[in-house]
């Protein structure tokens, strides 16, 4: 079975191995989408009907910890004509706030600004916009429903969670600050070498601070290194790939590949923003995979809130 069938198969709609995100296609090289997501360009399988075009937004879903490209975010139906037209386009701003330059009917001289007007758009979403009807008046919408007030004291909800790294390598150092200079992608563990996994404000801004963290654990794919003692793991405060990479808290774990679990104290610092990523600090000769590859370097933490 490919990854993404299997990431198919083990996932279904509401799950925890699910999520959705938006990002912005950068180029398609057939069948992928090269996307960036949260500043970190990755490709992408794509799937769907349609494939997302260039410099516009499109949908990035996880399933069972496998992200696809579902293709382009919805573009707007509804506008008004915000100028007269020119060079055979209509400038229409969109109800999504955007101002679109739409292809028209030649042969209607009636535009007018601040008509309203539905558009559709050739070659589907993310495809140029073409001004197809004039409207007398909005379509009718329905009274919008009032939910029922929230239920006070209703108690918590658990929460199942993974975080990718954004970004990760490795600085010389002896003590427990490294040189300030990443030379390598992958993560290294050793007498002379202190690694990272960055994660940026993702956890801070997924879980809440007065979350209750119940595991923490750190997804490692070995590539290299000759074992000896045990690895050790702590926490960092780089909000990217630059600058002196300095470790606290650190505590051993075992070596080789797979989840590790680390103190739930981690957890607690990555939720409320004190600290930005897991690293190494010393501890025999272990070579980690970089950001991204094998699933290096993935965050999983269990909350309640």
């Amino acid at each position: 079975m490919t990854e993404l069938g299997e990431a198919t198969s083990k996932a279904s709609v509401g799950s925890a191995a699910t999520d959705l995100a938006l990002g912005t296609c950068v180029s398609v090289d057939w069948p992928y989408a090269q996307v960036n997501v949260n500043g970190q360009v990755i490709p992408l399988p794509m799937v769907g009907n349609l494939a997302p075009v260039p410099q516009q937004q499109c949908w990035v879903a996880t399933l069972a910890g496998k992200r696809i490209c579902l293709g382009p975010a919805a573009t707007p139906s509804l506008g008004t004509v915000s100028d007269a037209p020119t060079t055979g386009t209509l400038p229409v701003l969109g109800d999504d706030g955007v101002t679109y330059q739409a292809a028209y009917d030649p042969n209607v001289t009636t535009w007018s600004t601040g008509q309203r007007v539905l558009m559709q758009w050739a070659g589907g979403p993310g495809g140029g916009p073409v001004v197809v009807l004039n409207l007398s008046a909005n379509p009718s919408t329905p009274d919008p429903t009032k939910p029922d007030p929230p239920v006070v004291g209703g108690g918590t909800t658990s929460h199942d969670l993974w975080f990718d790294p954004l970004w990760s390598g490795t600085q010389n150092g002896s003590g427990s600050s490294g040189s300030g200079s990443f030379w390598t992608d992958q993560v290294y563990s050793g007498a002379t070498t202190l690694g990272a996994w960055g994660y940026g404000s993702s956890v801070a801004n997924t879980i809440p601070d007065g979350a209750t963290i119940t595991y923490t654990g750190l997804l490692v794919s070995q590539q290299g290194g000759t074992g000896g003692n045990a690895p050790t793991f702590g926490l960092h405060s780089l909000s990217s790939r630059s600058g002196t990479l300095t470790v606290s808290s650190a505590v051993t774990s075992s070596g080789g590949s797979g989840e590790k679990e680390l103190p739930v104290s981690f957890g607690n610092a990555l939720k409320t923003g004190s600290a930005l990523g897991i690293a190494t600090d010393h501890g025999g000769y272990w070579i980690y995979a970089p950001a991204g590859v094998n699933g290096s370097g993935r965050l999983h933490i269990k909350a309640t809130w």
